[in-house]
């Protein structure tokens, strides 16, 4: 007597990629939110040079290295650092393992009521002339880097940069924070003419105290 075949066939079916493809779309806004979170910090680094000894002597050598600044801003005022020059050297300064320091200045300052108050903030003058000085002695080198702890308010970064950017006039006074933002707001810089491209019509523009001003973040 022959079997009979049976009613019930097993059917197969397609994999439900839904759920995964569901799960992706939700961890995709995750990782690009973690990426916001990720401190990107600067390391300065010198690449390595290929090619043939140099026959010059050291000492040349030596003079030509660049300054590498960096002024950075801290609670108690600046600091300027440099890996190419002892800055206590050049400044005639107590030597210090970290830097050149610049504390903050206390001076009289008139309200908008005419009462006269104390205020302490950075001594951006102090840094004015030490930069002017610094630019005078390496004229070749136009790198800055600027640095300031996360606490501090965006207001003392904007004025550092106003002041590391142009070289003011000779005949602007600086006895005062107040003098120093009065030029500032006025542009009382000094100005040098540029030549135009293929013998064209000079243009006057002002002159640069640090060409390229540079950011990092301190961690």
């Amino acid at each position: 007597m022959a079997r009979k075949k049976s009613k019930f066939v097993e059917e197969v079916e397609d994999i439900n990629l839904i759920p995964i493809m569901n799960l992706v779309l939700c961890l995709i806004p995750l990782v690009l939110f973690k990426t916001q979170l990720v401190k990107i910090g600067m390391v300065n680094v010198s690449a390595p040079k290929v090619g043939p000894a140099s026959s010059k002597p050291q000492e040349e050598d030596k003079d030509k290295k660049p300054l590498g600044l960096t002024v950075a801003l801290g609670k108690d005022g600046f600091l300027l650092k440099a890996t190419g020059a002892d800055l206590a050297t050049v400044f005639g300064v107590q030597a210090d393992a970290n830097g050149v320091k610049i504390p903050m200045k206390t001076e009289d300052y008139s309200n908008k009521n005419g009462d006269v108050e104390k205020l302490t903030t950075y001594d951006y003058i102090e840094l004015y002339k030490k930069l002017l000085q610094l630019r005078e002695m390496y004229e070749d080198d136009k790198l800055l880097t600027l640095t300031a702890e996360p606490e501090l308010e965006f207001k003392y970064l904007i004025r550092t940069m106003d002041v590391v950017r142009y070289q003011f006039a000779d005949d602007v006074k600086m006895a005062s924070i107040a003098d120093l933002s009065e030029a500032a707001n006025n542009s009382k810089y000094k100005k040098v003419e540029e030549e135009g491209d293929e013998g064209g019509k000079s243009t006057s523009t002002y002159k640069p105290l640090w060409d390229q001003v540079t950011f990092a973040i301190v961690q």
